[in-house]
């Protein structure tokens, strides 16, 4: 039986957030397991304090990716995606990964740190894990493991993290901060975000997961770089413009990436699913299929 090795990074502050028992399981690498996952999807675990290795059953890897979620004004759409996510997901779904901006500030007239209205969230016993995530994410999606990043500016041992990943089949880097046209140069000295793109060549990433526009968008890989960039940053939050210089972009549009890497590992296949419209079911608006490191090396 092939062995697929897929490496995923998850850059600036990482953290687990656990649902109900799952397929799969997971083993630590170095320190002690002193942080076991809560029981039930209603539990909210601290931060998983380790790097771990995941081992599935031989049935390919299908997984979700959206961010900037965390916001219910009237022109958001975080309930739309739910409901497309939700109609998507099945008993073949791996995970979900989550690439922050979860918790917004409905007012933001109020201090940052208003205890009704607040920015981000105080501790996992926030009321705000429930009214943004826990009540809104249903059905399927309450039994399948989240991995998230938050939405701040704290990339640490990324470069260790990918020495470590040279023999993967795949790498997967995923942060907050979009790296493509014009997002990889705004508040480029505060974010370091320039320095990654050059990183990621160098250590042969194979594809970069980010959100913080409010919208979904991708950029191929081509002569300049080997590394694939999905913006997923569709999840709810109000739209916007989108980066620039992308292979295909959805300005203002919700929606989120589905992945699929079947049995034999070679290749990646995606989906962009629109979910705009409450009252219409949600759609492919683009799809691609991206190649993995060790096909690069042979042909």
């Amino acid at each position: 039986m092939k062995c697929i090795i897929i490496f995923v990074v998850l850059a600036q502050v990482s953290f687990l957030l656990n649902g109900c028992e799952s397929f799969y399981y997971r083993t630590p690498i170095k320190g002690s397991d002193k942080f076991p996952r809560p029981e039930s999807h209603e539990k909210v675990s601290h931060p998983y304090p380790i790097p771990f290795e995941e081992y599935y059953q031989n049935k390919g890897l299908n997984f979700f990716a959206f961010g900037d979620w965390g916001e219910q004004k009237p022109e958001s759409g975080q309930f739309q995606v739910a409901k497309a996510l939700q109609d998507w997901a099945n008993e073949n779904t791996s995970f979900i990964v989550n690439v922050g901006d979860n918790f917004y500030q409905e007012n933001e007239n109020l201090p940052f740190n208003d205890k009704t209205d607040h920015e981000s969230v105080l501790s996992i016993n926030d009321p705000k894990w429930h009214t943004y995530w826990l009540n809104v994410y249903n059905g399927t999606l309450k039994k399948i493991y989240w991995y998230m990043v938050a939405g701040n500016h704290d990339w640490y041992r990324t470069k260790d993290q990918l020495i470590s990943a040279k023999d993967a089949d795949w790498i997967f880097v995923v942060g907050h901060h979009p790296l493509v046209g014009a997002c990889q140069t705004k508040k480029a000295s505060a974010y370091k975000m320039h320095r990654f793109p050059p990183l990621f060549n160098k250590y042969n990433v194979s594809a970069y997961i980010g959100g913080h526009v409010h919208d979904i968008e991708f950029s191929a890989a081509n002569r300049t770089t080997n590394v694939t960039y999905f913006g997923v940053g569709g999840g709810g939050a109000a739209g916007s413009d989108t980066c620039g210089n992308t292979t295909w972009a959805a300005p203002f549009t919700f929606g989120f990436l589905h992945i699929n890497i079947p049995n034999d590992g070679d290749t990646l296949y995606f989906d962009y699913i629109e979910a705009n419209e409450t009252d219409k079911p949600s759609r492919i608006s683009y799809s691609g299929i991206v190649h993995s490191r060790k096909w690069h090396e042979k042909y």
